[in-house]
C-alpha cells in the first residue's frame, strides 16, 4: 500500500523498531522489572500471610492468658482484709472504687500485716482494726464511717513505697499508715528490679507518670521503662510469666532457685490453701518452738546482729529521703501520714543484740519528727507469748496488735 507509512510496514514484517521517545535500554529495564515484580508477588503474599498468622496467634495467646490469669477476679482491698495472692495481683487488688463520702485510711506494711501464718484472714490484726473502726458509737468510734484497706505484702521494699503512695493518692485517702521494720528501709539507691511483687507494674499507669519524676526510683522509670510497664500491665500474656514461674518454683528446692530462676522466689507468692504454713492450726507456743527448732531464731538473730553502724547510717539516709518524699506527696494530695514501728519479740533475744535496731529506730524517729511527720512506736505491742517468730505472731498476737492500732488510726484521722 503506497499510503502506508514505512514504520507500519516494518512492524508488519516483524522487524524491531525504535518507538519515538523510548530508548531500547529503558524498555529492557521496564520489561525486566515487570517480570521480577510478577515473580515476587507470591513471596510477598507468603510474607504477609505469615505475619497475619503471627498476629492471630498472639491474639489467641492473649485471650487464653486472660482466661487463665489467676488475678483476673481477685477481690480488691476494699472487699477483703488482705491480698489473697500475697505478692501478686496488686493492679487488681488496688483497684477498688474511688472513695465516697466516708473517710478512707490505707495501711501499707510488710508480711506482719498480711499474717500468712494465720489461715483465717478475719483473724489478722488488720481485720480486727477494720471491725473496731466500724463498732461503737459517738466520738469513741466512727460507727460505719471509716473505710480501711490493707495494701501490705511480705518482703515490702523501700522502692515500692512511693509507687504505692502515688497510686493511693488517686483514691484521695484521708490517712496513710505505714507499719514498718528497719528491714523495710533499703540502702540507696533504690531499685524496683529488686522487688518480689508486681507492685512495679503500677508504673505503667499514665495517671502516675507526672509524679514519678520526683521520686527516688525515677532513674529506673524513663519513658521507655514506663511504656514497657504499660504493656506489661495491660497484657495478660506478659503477666502469665509470673504465675507459671511461681508454680514451678514450688517444685524446685529453694537452694536451687538462684540457679534456675536467677534469684530466690518466695514461696509466699501464691497464697491459697496449697501454700498454708505447715504448722497451721497448732497452738502459738508450739509453732514458735518448731520455728526455733528449724533454725529460724538463729537466722533472725544473725540478720539483726548484722545491723552495724555503717548499715544503720545507710538505712537512716534512706529514711530521710523516702519519708521526705512521701510526706511531700501526701501533703500535695491532702492526706495525713503516720509512721508505725512494727512489733518485735525483744524478750526472745539478748539485749545487746537489739542495740543496732534500737539505734536505728531512735535515729529514724528523730528524722521523721524533724520532717514534720508523726511516729508511733509499737515495737512492744505484742507480748512474748503472742509471737511465732521474732517478728511474726499468731492469733493472740494479732488480737493484741489490733487493740493497739485502733487508737493510732482513730487519733490520726481528720
Amino acid at each position: 500500500d503506497p499510503a502506508a507509512s514505512p514504520s507500519s510496514v516494518t512492524a508488519r514484517r516483524g522487524l524491531d523498531v525504535e518507538r519515538p521517545g523510548f530508548e531500547p535500554e529503558v524498555m529492557a529495564a521496564a520489561q525486566q522489572g515487570s517480570r521480577e515484580g510478577t515473580a515476587s508477588t507470591p513471596t510477598a503474599a507468603r510474607g504477609g500471610g505469615a505475619f497475619a498468622w503471627f498476629v492471630a496467634l498472639l491474639v489467641l495467646a492473649e485471650l487464653v492468658a486472660l482466661w487463665r490469669l489467676p488475678y483476673r477476679h481477685l477481690p480488691s482491698a476494699a472487699d477483703v482484709p488482705r491480698n489473697e495472692r500475697s505478692h501478686r495481683g496488686f493492679p487488681e487488688y488496688l483497684s477498688g472504687p474511688v472513695r465516697g463520702e466516708r473517710p478512707l485510711a490505707l495501711v501499707i506494711g510488710n508480711s506482719q500485716a498480711v499474717g500468712i501464718e494465720v489461715g483465717d484472714a478475719e483473724q489478722i490484726w488488720f481485720a480486727g482494726l477494720r471491725r473496731g473502726l466500724s463498732a461503737g458509737s459517738g466520738s469513741e468510734a466512727r460507727s460505719g464511717a471509716v473505710d480501711v484497706e490493707n495494701w501490705s505484702h511480705g518482703g515490702l521494699r523501700t522502692s515500692e513505697l512511693e509507687l504505692l503512695t502515688l497510686n493511693a493518692l488517686q483514691r484521695r485517702p484521708d490517712l496513710l499508715v505505714f507499719v514498718l521494720h528497719f528491714r523495710n528501709f533499703d540502702p540507696l539507691p533504690l531499685r524496683l528490679s529488686a522487688t518480689s511483687s508486681d507492685v512495679p507494674l503500677l508504673a505503667g499507669r499514665p495517671a502516675l507518670w507526672p509524679g514519678l519524676a520526683a521520686t527516688l526510683v525515677a532513674h529506673e522509670l524513663d519513658l521507655d521503662a514506663r511504656l514497657l510497664a504499660f504493656v506489661r500491665l495491660h497484657s495478660a500474656f506478659a503477666r502469665m510469666r509470673n504465675p507459671v514461674l511461681d508454680r514451678l518454683s514450688h517444685s524446685v528446692p529453694r537452694s536451687q532457685h538462684r540457679a534456675v530462676f536467677g534469684h530466690r522466689r518466695d514461696p509466699g507468692d501464691i497464697f491459697d490453701g496449697e501454700r498454708q504454713h505447715s504448722t497451721e492450726g497448732l497452738p502459738t507456743l508450739e509453732r514458735r518452738a518448731r520455728w526455733v527448732a528449724l533454725g529460724g531464731l538463729d537466722e533472725a538473730l544473725g540478720e539483726v546482729a548484722a545491723l552495724d553502724d555503717a548499715d544503720i547510717e545507710a538505712r537512716l539516709a534512706t529514711v530521710a529521703a523516702v519519708v521526705g518524699s512521701i510526706e511531700r506527696l501526701a501533703a500535695e494530695g491532702g492526706a495525713r501520714v503516720v509512721w508505725v514501728w512494727a512489733p518485735v519479740d525483744g524478750a526472745s533475744v539478748p539485749p545487746d543484740v537489739l542495740r543496732g535496731p534500737d539505734a536505728f529506730y531512735a535515729g529514724a524517729t528523730a528524722i521523721v519528727t524533724a520532717l514534720g511527720g508523726r511516729v508511733v512506736d509499737l515495737r512492744d505491742a505484742v507480748p512474748h507469748a503472742g509471737f511465732v517468730s521474732l517478728t511474726h505472731f499468731g492469733v493472740e498476737g494479732h488480737a493484741a496488735m489490733a487493740e493497739r492500732m485502733l487508737p493510732v488510726v482513730r487519733d490520726a484521722l481528720p
